[in-house]
């Protein structure tokens, strides 16, 4: 009875499930040893936990794990994001998705009004800025975020991300990345210029930011940061149609950057 005690406690303990480790511990293994294959089976027998950035990458490189190890790190890390994205669809939106590959949904952030500047000269261009209400988002992202952007394949059943005062998107190219200034507690964009010679409706695209989309398919994309984005608050931006009373309206997906 006894045996079969100590079994069943052996069977159920912690130690029997598999655990995370992280980058740390793909390290820890290799300088006690155990041989690549090892390491590879160790960690595809667990969670992803692993960071997979590029910093993260030239550091176990430096401490000399194999690069076996790091592309099987690499791919484990790939396959679980996409089943995790995949596995029974998604609410349409945007979402910042961690390391952890837990997702945080950015809410559209309402901008409060249009303030216009200028008389339309050489000296004194007219300008008009985005004001969006309060100092920072309430997310907060690493420097080098991903986000997935999910839209509604199915029409019949599609809800207000994507559909915009009359336009339609389907894909993370048609947003802009920008980042706010941010002045009397408030954020600011500029969406429009005007002086001779020179006219500029919406967002100047040198005042944009780039990103990579990698299509997933069903409606599902990954955006991804070319490098890394200095500490401020920023912003994806999908303009709707010109109403005639209201003008250019604008939807703004916020997020920040910390220190």
């Amino acid at each position: 009875m006894r045996f079969w005690i100590t079994v069943i406690a052996l069977l159920c303990s912690p130690a029997a499930k598999a655990e995370p480790i992280g980058n740390g511990g793909l390290v820890a293994l290799h300088k006690a040893g155990l041989s690549g294959e090892a390491i590879v089976a160790k960690l595809r027998s667990g969670p992803c936990d692993y960071d997979t950035s590029t910093e993260a990458l030239i550091a176990l490189h430096k401490a000399d794990v194999p690069q076996a190890v790091i592309v099987a790190m690499i791919n484990h890390c790939s396959a679980a994001q996409q089943q995790a994205i995949t596995a029974g669809g998604h609410i349409p939106g945007i979402f910042l998705v961690s390391a952890a590959l837990r997702e945080e949904a950015l809410h559209p952030a309402a901008h409060s009004s249009v303030k216009v500047t200028g008389n339309g000269s050489i000296l004194f261009p007219t300008i008009a800025r985005l004001i969006v209400p309060q100092a920072a988002a309430q997310v907060t992202a690493p420097a080098r975020p991903t986000f997935l952007f999910a839209f509604a394949v199915n029409a019949a059943h599609a809800p207000e991300f994507g559909e915009f005062n009359g336009g339609e998107v389907t894909a993370p190219t048609e947003f802009s990345l920008v980042r706010f200034r941010v002045e009397d507690g408030v954020r600011q964009v500029t969406i429009g210029r005007v002086q001779p010679y020179v006219e500029i409706s919406g967002i100047d695209p040198k005042n944009t930011l780039p990103f990579t989309v990698h299509d997933l398919g069903g409606g599902l994309f990954r955006v991804e940061m070319p490098e890394g984005l200095p500490p401020g608050q920023y912003g994806f931006v999908m303009m709707g149609e010109r109403e005639r009373r209201r003008g250019t309206l604008f939807r703004i997906y916020d997020f920040g950057v910390g220190d």
